[in-house]
């Protein structure tokens, strides 16, 4: 099945994601602070955005609630699996001055 492209982002689960990343102040601030740190101790932008891609990832799913082995939390483990963390890291990069 091809994905679908929702509100400019590759798929729905990495639009929901950004979405709830600028949805509070409190979450914009922590995220474009992680993203100006990263580009800080990164000779190139690139490297920067990796790293931080990958911190988001780890990030949400350490804080994921899956508890137990049922539907449910395969269903969550597919969902966060689809997400493009890379063009969620690029996004707040570009937010950077």
């Amino acid at each position: 099945m091809r994905q679908k492209s929702v509100n400019g982002w590759k798929n729905r689960e990495t639009w929901a994601v950004a979405l709830w990343i600028d949805n509070t102040e409190a979450e914009q601030t922590h995220w474009r602070e992680r993203a100006q740190r990263k580009l800080g101790g990164h000779f190139y932008k690139e490297g920067a955005i990796a790293s931080l891609a990958e911190n988001l990832r780890d990030t949400f799913e350490e804080h994921s609630p899956i508890s137990e082995n049922n539907i449910y939390d395969d269903l969550l483990n597919g969902a966060l699996e689809a997400v493009d963390w890379y063009e969620i890291a690029t996004h707040l990069m570009e937010g950077l001055k």
